[in-house]
């Protein structure tokens, strides 16, 4: 089973995020920051145990080729375990992807914003 980590936003806190950043595109994502794919039991585990209670906050933002996203530290760090950079897919275009904002961040960069602090839940999901 493909599983992957994920900080899923509440719907408190994505409710908040889209009232202070209004999607561009139409189809509206805006649901979770993905922590890392392809997990085995045991990292897994490791990770939730040390990821748990993290603090998140939005720290930037990128829009191009049809995806917005906000990028998001965890615990003051941008990047992920797989050296992707943290964020959320707000929005896209149709025919888009979420997966694409990854290559827009590694491509574009981001804007920095004042940092936003959001609640989630940690969760271990199914592809």
């Amino acid at each position: 089973m493909n599983q992957y980590l994920a900080f899923e936003l509440t719907p408190g806190a994505r409710t908040a995020l889209l009232g202070q950043f209004t999607p561009s595109f139409k189809k509206v994502i805006c649901q979770h920051v993905t922590v890392e794919f392809n997990l085995d039991e045991v990292k897994a585990q490791r990770l939730q145990e040390e990821l748990q209670g993290a603090d998140l906050q939005v720290i930037g933002y990128q829009r191009g080729n049809g995806v917005e996203c906000l990028v998001v530290s965890v615990n003051d760090n941008p990047k992920r375990p797989d050296g992707k950079t943290y964020h959320i897919t707000l929005s896209l275009a149709e025919g888009h992807k979420p997966v694409e904002s990854n290559a827009l961040i590694q491509q574009q960069g981001y804007q920095s914003c004042i940092p936003v602090g959001f609640d989630t839940e940690l969760k271990l999901l199914n592809k």
